[in-house]
């Protein structure tokens, strides 16, 4: 049976995390969802006295859920245990709960081994800048949810924009003069931590560029306004001029990834996400930056403060890169070495001779 102060406790933590903490709101269902699984393991056990051998007893449980045949993930339960450990450290700070003892909060840690299979790199894969020119390329531009499909793409590795603000920008918000688009919170585009930034278009090619420009010039053609969605919904919207409520947005980001999907199935591609969109315009950084102000600027560009972000959360190199790139510097230092060799063998032969040539001179 549910208990009541569990749940406003629950309840209380919630509104923390939105109003203090300034959490978004997916975040803060992560961390609930994590809470009220604790809960449910511990069979609803008050909170005033949750003790270490149900702390036990709950990382066991969640350890021995199976989904799909196979158990949570090591990363799900080092975050799961750090979201409730958080709640309960915050749940000691208020009225009817400071008599939870701090030690307790210590048995919500992960296993040191569970947090380094959790932190160990994954090989992510992602398109290479070649499998993406296929993919648009062979896109088709028969009806208008064609275009819009093949500028969506286009515009998402021409800027690099994450999918929650691909889908809220409008028409008002790209910039073709300067090259530019206009990441506005203010504006309702769901930029990440809602920040505001001037985007600039990378360098991924002309054929990009002139899709975007081409599809802006098809929605100015089509009464579009400067507050219309930039990728609008279907078809069904197109019949005659359009009202201020006659364009809507893409629903979810679900129907970025179905485009993406499909777009890379039609042609053989390796299904990729715009996420990983974004690894793949990192991992060219190397052939267009010359200057580290260069990939600074391109990591901003990204939406990064530091550039280590850029380079520790989006493309890594993969195994295969690794071992390749590796072996060329096996191969570069091997020949650097036999040319220092043959360099230190001719001077030595010439100190030699000059050694010999001293000492004959010496003679006289």
């Amino acid at each position: 049976m549910m208990n009541d102060l569990n749940a406003f406790a629950i309840h209380g933590y919630q509104v923390y995390l939105l109003e203090g903490k300034g959490r978004n709101e997916k975040t803060v269902d992560a961390i609930l969802r994590h809470i009220w699984q604790f809960t449910e393991l511990c069979g609803n056990a008050d909170f005033r006295h949750v003790d270490i051998d149900q702390i036990v007893r709950y990382k066991t449980k969640l350890q021995a859920i199976e989904n799909d045949g196979a158990g949570l993930s090591a990363s799900t339960i080092v975050h799961a245990f750090a979201d409730v450990r958080g709640f309960f450290k915050w749940l000691r700070k208020q009225a009817d709960y400071t008599e939870i003892a701090e030690d307790v909060l210590e048995y919500f840690t992960a296993s040191k081994q569970l947090v380094q299979i959790a932190n160990a790199p994954t090989d992510k894969t992602y398109p290479t800048h070649e499998d993406v020119l296929t993919v648009v390329a062979a896109m088709p531009v028969q009806t208008f949810l064609d275009r819009r499909n093949r500028a969506l793409i286009s515009f998402a590795y021409l800027t690099g924009v994450r999918v929650g603000a691909l889908i809220t920008l409008r028409i008002k918000h790209v910039d073709i003069e300067r090259r530019m688009v206009k990441q506005n919170a203010a504006d309702q585009v769901a930029t990440k931590n809602s920040k505001t930034m001037r985007t600039a278009w990378l360098p991924v090619g002309k054929m990009f560029e002139q899709i975007v420009i081409d599809w802006l010039a098809e929605m100015t053609s089509l009464c579009a306004d400067p507050e219309t969605p930039l990728f609008p919904r279907g078809e069904r919207h197109l019949f005659g001029p359009q009202t201020p409520q006659g364009w809507e947005f893409l629903v979810s980001d679900d129907a970025v990834v179905r485009i993406m999907a499909a777009a890379a199935a039609d042609v053989g591609v390796s299904r990729f996400t715009p996420h990983r969109l974004r690894d793949t315009i990192v991992s060219m950084i190397d052939k267009w930056a010359v200057t580290l102000s260069e990939q600074k600027a391109l990591s901003q560009n990204m939406g990064h403060v530091s550039m280590r972000t850029t380079f520790e959360r989006y493309g890594p190199v993969s195994e295969v890169q690794q071992h390749d790139l590796i072996a060329n510097m096996c191969q570069r230092g091997e020949a650097e070495i036999d040319f220092d060799i043959v360099l230190a063998y001719a001077n030595a032969e010439d100190f030699k001779r000059k050694a010999i040539r001293l000492m004959l001179l010496g003679d006289r």
